[in-house]
């Protein structure tokens, strides 16, 4: 999962870039695979949590799960509403080409995913990797 979503923030980089060489179709791409991968990022996560439910680590079940569904929850919330986002921006200027309006909210969004990022790191290493040894 961690694999899956710091290569969507490269993709997402490569799209800035293709952004600022003024060529709209590589970065509508390149923003769409950052999508594709967002998405595949998001089923992991929701097959994980069925799984740990399936096998009885429910969200009541102790404070570590509570605190592994919320703040795994809050960040794949955060994913959604990042996907829904970047889904909107290229359904609109799907035609428009790369104008003065539109290219700060792209990379607006393409920050907003590298945040998204950084706190995945956090949480993996708080959560999965200090979480096993404790």
């Amino acid at each position: 999962m961690t694999m899956i979503l710091l290569t969507s923030s490269l993709t997402s980089v490569i799209a800035m870039f293709a952004m600022r060489k003024n060529e709209f179709k590589k970065m509508k791409l390149w923003l769409w695979m950052t999508t594709l991968l967002g998405l595949a990022f998001l089923g992991f996560e929701i097959y994980e949590f069925v799984e740990y439910v399936h096998y009885g680590l429910g969200f009541t079940t102790s404070a570590f799960a509570s605190s592994f569904y919320s703040l795994v929850g809050l960040h794949g919330a955060h994913v959604v509403f990042g996907l829904g986002w970047i889904i909107l921006l290229l359904i609109r200027y799907n035609n428009a080409g790369i104008t003065l309006t539109n290219a700060p909210k792209f990379y607006t969004f393409s920050l907003y995913w590298h945040f998204i990022d950084v706190v995945w790191v956090f949480i993996f290493t708080v959560v999965y990797l200090m979480g096993m040894g404790g």
